[in-house]
């Protein structure tokens, strides 16, 4: 028994020379990862970005018009002054609080353009330009630590390009930002399943308090971050104080605040108070419609992820994760060293009669098909809301994480034994397809629609020939660039039916012309209209008969005065 120690203790001294070398090893290979991951981070959030500067100063006129146009609103009117607990946009009825949301968006907005001198809609366009790169970044470090670099680049790389990131990445509303917080709350949630860092679980819960204050209906999150507790503490999850206290936090503020929001809007005809009917949020007859089904492929096919991104998705949606390190370790000599640092300490083990573990970090291999389940509960949603683009982003980080597997997975498939290309040609023959397809679906949102090209004149018109206390009927974002206050105009029977409804008014078969009868009655002086591609020349000739016609631009504008 006495012979062996001797050769026992040398044993344990190359133990011991053996675990300090593989450290050293392992400290310079995770250094060298680490600058590998933040130069990828930084071109990641980049590339995001640079898409989404282009044409900065490009009108308010694409997409959803109406919803960026009550964002800058709010904004300048914040700016002006006005209280952030009653956000108030410049279309009637008036008083115009605008309750759907916490005004954080148009307050940040704000700030960015008294910060940087831009104008308000350009500073507007940029915070959610930085806000959708950031998202990216948050993607990357979250991808990276389950499926490793090569799937976490890729999967940042997809969402960056994606139509609809792009579409409301650059858009002067707030889905951006809540999307930010989004994946930062799961990025930070996820590191807290890993770590058990209280900070990180603090992170997550701020991040996501602030997205579900943007837009409550992000609550679906609340679900993969259930996922990643239920990861760290199985079934003990709900008798850790720390996770009440975090849905303390994600849930109080945002609470708070729309009892107070209903409260405004529930007591006073306002031009958000329709917008508290269930019926604007949830129609289940529509899941019985034919036509809801094809407006969901549709748009899902070709606006949000292409035809290219749909097929990838679904492929990328049944492979496993076949890397899923807590870091993505370089160089192989890290690995070696590994190996050799454990069976050493189980053969020391083993003359000690001691037990040993190697414990893995954890990961999270199900976390995106979570993710992608939980929209169950945003569905009937998303179904009352099909043509509102922005409400598919829920889709997008999944969908991204998906399409990168399947990427992948493809370069590293063998196919030279059984086809005349390599894995890596096929799968760089479908990434360039995927960017093509994604700048043809959304170049349209880089230049002004055909019917919205003469805006500007006809807002600096508005502007000259209106008084700036006066109430000009118009579209939404003629009065926002005229800096006027007024009403919505619209001519098709149920748009025109929803305008006066919002004023209480439920009149038989109203017309356009009866609508422009009301808002003068409201004290509307002025009209203005463009005179594009919009199919309401009837009634204009209506007007121009009745009222004097003040400045008209043949092909541009019109400016009608109603007090003559």
């Amino acid at each position: 028994m006495n012979g062996t120690r001797p050769a026992f203790r040398s044993f344990s001294g190359v133990a011991d020379s053996v675990t300090r070398l593989a450290r050293v090893v392992a400290q310079c290979s995770r250094s060298h990862a680490a600058a590998t991951t933040w130069l990828a981070a930084s071109g990641i959030f980049l590339f995001a970005l640079a898409i989404r500067v282009v044409h900065l100063s490009q009108p308010l006129v694409e997409n959803f018009i109406d919803r960026q146009v009550h964002t800058a609103m709010m904004a300048r009117n914040l700016a002006r002054g006005a209280s952030w607990l009653r956000p108030e946009i410049d279309i009637g009825p008036f008083p115009a609080y605008y309750m759907l949301e916490f005004p954080g968006f148009p307050a940040l907005a704000a700030v960015v353009a008294s910060m940087t001198g831009l104008p308000l809609d350009m500073a507007g366009r940029l915070l959610s330009a930085l806000s959708m790169a950031a998202a990216c970044v948050f993607l990357f470090d979250l991808v990276r630590r389950n499926d490793g670099m090569a799937v976490a680049f890729v999967a940042a790389s997809a969402l960056a390009a994606m139509p609809v990131t792009i579409r409301y990445g650059r858009g002067f509303q707030p889905d951006s930002l809540m999307f930010a917080l989004l994946v930062a709350g799961v990025w930070s949630m996820g590191r807290w399943s890993t770590r058990g860092f209280k900070r990180d679980l603090a992170i997550a819960a701020a991040a996501t308090s602030g997205a579900l204050l943007l837009k409550v209906i992000s609550a679906y999150v609340l679900v993969p971050m259930a996922y990643l507790a239920w990861q760290r503490c199985g079934r003990t999850a709900w008798r850790r104080w720390e996770l009440w206290i975090a849905v303390a936090v994600i849930a109080i503020p945002s609470a708070a605040w729309y009892v107070h929001a209903w409260h405004v809007a529930s007591s006073m005809t306002t031009v958000s108070t329709t917008f508290w009917q269930a019926d604007k949020w949830i129609a289940l007859g529509r899941f019985a419609q034919i036509d809801t089904y094809r407006q969901l492929a549709y748009f899902v096919g070709w606006r949000v992820l292409t035809p290219v991104g749909v097929a990838l998705a679904i492929v990328g949606a049944f492979l496993r994760v076949v890397a899923s390190r807590l870091e993505d370790s370089g160089p192989k000599i890290e690995e070696l060293g590994s190996r050799v640092v454990n069976e050493v300490v189980e053969r020391s083990s083993a003359c000690h009669g001691a037990q040993s573990a190697i414990l893995n970090p954890r990961t999270s291999p199900l976390l995106f098909h979570v993710w992608l389940a939980s929209l169950a509960l945003y569905f009937p949603i998303l179904v009352r809301k099909v043509d509102h683009e922005h409400y598919y982003l829920a889709l997008a980080p999944a969908a991204a994480v998906f399409i990168a597997r399947a990427l992948v997975a493809l370069a590293a498939a063998p196919l030279a034994t059984r086809c005349y290309v390599t894995g890596k040609q096929a799968a760089a023959a479908l990434g360039v397809a995927l960017v093509a397809t994604d700048a043809l679906s959304c170049q349209s949102t880089f230049r002004a629609p055909r019917e919205w090209r003469h805006v500007m004149e006809a807002s600096a018109a508005a502007r000259e020939l209106t008084p700036p206390d006066s109430l000009v009927v118009a579209h939404s974002s003629v009065l926002y660039y005229a800096d006027r206050r007024g009403f919505a105009m619209d001519y098709s029977p149920s748009d025109v039916a929803y305008l006066l409804s919002t004023f209480g008014q439920t009149p038989a078969a109203p017309t356009a012309n009866d609508l422009v009868e009301f808002y003068r009655g409201r004290g509307a002086t002025h009209f203005v209209e463009l005179l594009g591609m919009r199919e309401h020349s009837d009634a204009l000739d209506l007007l121009r008969l009745r009222y004097r016609v003040v400045r008209e631009a043949p092909g541009q504008f019109i400016v009608v005065a109603l007090d003559d």
